[in-house]
């Protein structure tokens, strides 16, 4: 992927105490934003302090599914990293625009939000 990371910026959805969502689970994108990554692939990260059930979809501006990260078990206080090259679940170079990251936690969901310009 030859594209540049532009901005990023959090967007927290459906969080607060009418979610039960704690304040210390937490989702994070690395990267620089200044010097994007050589080899094109985002670095994401969360971790919950319970265990359970973890789904990470990442949506384009349209509300698409552009690719499942992760759908599965995750362990109580453990990191889970995971790397997105950008494409969609068939493969292809997506196209420049703002993508979502939407983790779902027993605990509740957070979102957060990347501009890709190519």
């Amino acid at each position: 992927m030859k594209g540049k990371y532009l901005a990023i910026c959090l967007v927290l959805m459906g969080m607060g105490a009418s979610k039960g969502l704690a304040q210390s689970a937490t989702f994070t994108l690395d990267h620089n934003l200044f010097r994007p990554p050589a080899d094109g692939q985002v670095t994401v990260t969360f971790s919950s302090p319970y265990g359970g059930t973890a789904k990470l979809v990442i949506y384009n501006a349209g509300g698409e599914v552009i690719k499942i990260l992760f759908n599965g078990s995750i362990t109580a206080g453990a990191t889970q990293t995971l790397t997105w090259d950008g494409k969609n679940l068939y493969g292809s170079e997506v196209a420049s625009g703002v993508y979502v990251f939407w983790l779902k936690l027993d605990l509740g969901i957070q979102t957060k939000s990347l501009v890709l310009v190519r």
